[in-house]
């Protein structure tokens, strides 16, 4: 049996490489025979490999290369990580509940059950439910901290691990399933959309203030009045699935949007799916993805909690993308299409499969037809889901829409406002509109250059990591910015591998996290006037925090390093995912299907 050859590991993806050698004799000159001391020196190396595995292997032949990889080890969890893992769980679940349990019902909302937790009064003022909403993102934060610090370190095996990983996660969802819209009204207006639908109406022409009898009509009440009048910005996939939750759930408006919920739950469970093939075949710890990806607060919180159809679009877009990773290159289109046919962003990732259908040396002309193809073949499934659904084009146009909302914590909108102030301040009287609204231009620009930046290097960087980031890139720079727009991007980076930037996400996730308080709880008036100062100087303070982050990561790593500890951000057990002993087929070699 041949000694087991080290696996080398790839900083770049955060991935590990099993370095096989094909076997082949090679005859030593006989000039240049082996020393005694080095054979004794090989003999003390077998022997010390075969106690570890138990077994005493046969001599090693100086002149013949390893041809076994090695087998994958499993560290034995002791009694404390047992204890921090639960308590980090418990935290977790000691936070969805408060969560759940105080939050305040939308005003508009028809009186319905809600969940209540023994202990906690019921939300009703401003600043018990600012202390409560703190306190309960705090212990999710936490929890989810120490869960990932538990599936790092790797103790257990991997299969283990990635239950504990799902059960904590579907623990923590279960109090925001069954509690209260969190910390947004859409769920309200996708109902309406799909009364609408159901009645024969195009939502995507009309906003909700087509419904009927407006009185009576509970649909219409509990829409958002910002959006009564807006056609929905959303494909007919999310058109459908609203118009078939509305017409299940017997047009309760209660009942649609804890339907909806369950849909939301839906799409973070294909997310997960998709986010454990892609780190298997990246040869990422899946364990370690899975935590980072979709138990983390933002996914929990705001798109179950929230019942957003972003976690629809994310599940197909994952799912994609784990397709064409693994091959399956039309099922890929067909998957990301479903996913631009709930939100059009996704179609990010479809320009990304096009360039990387075939080889990466492929000439402009052959990448112009792939571009055809891919999307044709997507655009046939769009126009036959809108043609099934029975909506238009309309609501690729109302994208613009959302661009009524300055309150967000968009750079490039709060750099509008600031310019605009400043230019008043120096007697320069502009429409502040137009300079937000050339600034917005500005930041989609910027965007548009860093995607097709990434989009280029693609092959080398990987097409996974590369659409990942090209969505974090377009959420940041987009003109409005919500906490849910970024879990699709979290989810594909962590799948990919992200190492010595894990310190960075986890800080854009907890303070994402919290970015967007209850409707109850009321702005200070003294400050409104320097609201979007004070949401620029959030954004640096964030992004500070990141690079703080990293910093501090990268200090930490070399002091251990210098002193003979192990990393903690890289080469534990943790990063070795088990059960992988073979390396991916290249995407862009492998077989259509």
């Amino acid at each position: 049996m041949a000694t087991p050859p080290k696996p080398g590991r790839n900083d770049a993806d955060d991935v590990i490489v099993s370095r096989t050698v094909v076997a082949e004799p090679v005859v030593a000159p006989p000039t240049a025979p082996v020393p005694a001391r080095e054979r004794l020196r090989r003999a003390a190396a077998q022997l010390r490999t075969a106690t570890v595995s138990g077994s005493i292997a046969e001599p090693v032949s100086p002149h013949r290369a390893p041809v076994e990889a090695p087998a994958p080890v499993t560290v034995t969890p002791s009694w404390s990580a047992y204890v921090g893992v639960a308590l980090a769980t418990a935290a977790g679940l000691a936070g969805s509940l408060v969560l759940a349990g105080t939050a305040p019902v939308w005003y508009l909302a028809p009186v319905s059950w809600r969940l209540t937790v023994p202990g906690l009064l019921s939300p009703g003022d401003p600043l018990y439910s600012a202390v409560t909403f703190v306190l309960g993102v705090l212990l999710m934060c936490l929890g989810w901290v120490g869960l990932v610090g538990h599936m790092r370190r790797g103790a257990g095996t991997g299969r283990s691990r990635v239950v504990w990983v799902v059960a904590a996660a579907a623990l923590w969802s279960i109090p925001l399933l069954l509690g209260p819209i969190q910390l947004s009204t859409d769920a309200y207006s996708y109902n309406a959309q799909g009364a609408l639908a159901e009645m024969g109406l195009d939502p995507t022409a009309v906003g909700p203030n087509a419904l009927p009898n407006h009185s009576t009509n509970e649909f219409w009440r509990a829409a958002d009045p910002i959006w009564r009048d807006a056609p929905a910005p959303y494909g007919p996939v999310a058109i459908g699935l609203a118009r078939v939750n509305v017409a299940l759930t017997g047009y309760d408006v209660a009942n649609a949007a804890l339907g909806f919920r369950f849909l939301a739950f839906a799409g973070v469970v294909m997310t997960g799916v998709g986010v454990f093939v892609i780190a298997r075949s990246r040869r990422v710890s899946p364990p370690l993805a899975l935590a980072l990806a979709v138990a983390n607060p933002v996914v929990l919180i705001h798109l179950v909690g929230g019942a957003h159809n972003d976690a629809i679009m994310m599940g197909f877009l994952v799912v994609g993308m784990a397709a064409f990773e693994r091959g399956r290159k039309i099922l890929a289109v067909v998957l990301v299409a479903l996913a631009i046919s709930v939100k059009l962003p996704a179609v990010i990732a479809l320009a990304f499969i096009a360039w990387n259908w075939s080889s990466p040396d492929a000439s402009w002309k052959q990448r112009i037809r792939q571009f055809a193809v891919v999307g044709s073949v997507a655009g046939a499934v769009i126009v036959a889901l809108s043609a099934l659904v029975g909506i238009g084009i309309g609501w690729i146009l109302a994208l613009q829409n959302t661009g009524k909302i300055y309150s967000t914590f968009a750079v490039f909108t709060k750099l509008g406002f600031l310019l605009s102030d400043l230019l008043s301040a120096v007697g320069l009287d502009i429409d502040p509109m137009l300079v937000v609204n050339i600034v917005r231009v500005v930041g989609l620009l910027v965007a548009t250059g860093v995607i097709l930046t990434l989009m280029v290097k693609s092959p080398k960087i990987g097409l996974v990591k590369a659409v990942g980031l090209s969505l974090l890139v377009f959420v940041l720079c987009s003109p409005v910015v919500w906490p849910w727009y970024l879990p699709a991007a979290f989810a594909l980076l962590a799948a990919s591998g992200l190492k010595k930037y894990r310190p960075s996400l986890i800080v854009l996730v907890v303070s994402s996290s919290i970015l967007v308080w209850p409707t109850s709880v009321n702005s200070v008036s003294s400050l409104t006037a320097y609201q979007h100062w004070l949401g620029f100087g959030v954004a640096l303070l964030i992004a500070g925090a990141c690079l703080a982050a990293q910093y501090l990561s990268v200090r930490i790593e070399r002091y251990r390093a210098e002193n003979g500890f192990a990393p903690l951000l890289s080469g534990g057990a943790g990063e070795d995912p088990e059960a992988v002993t073979e390396a991916p087929e290249p995407a862009a070699l492998a077989p259509a299907s």
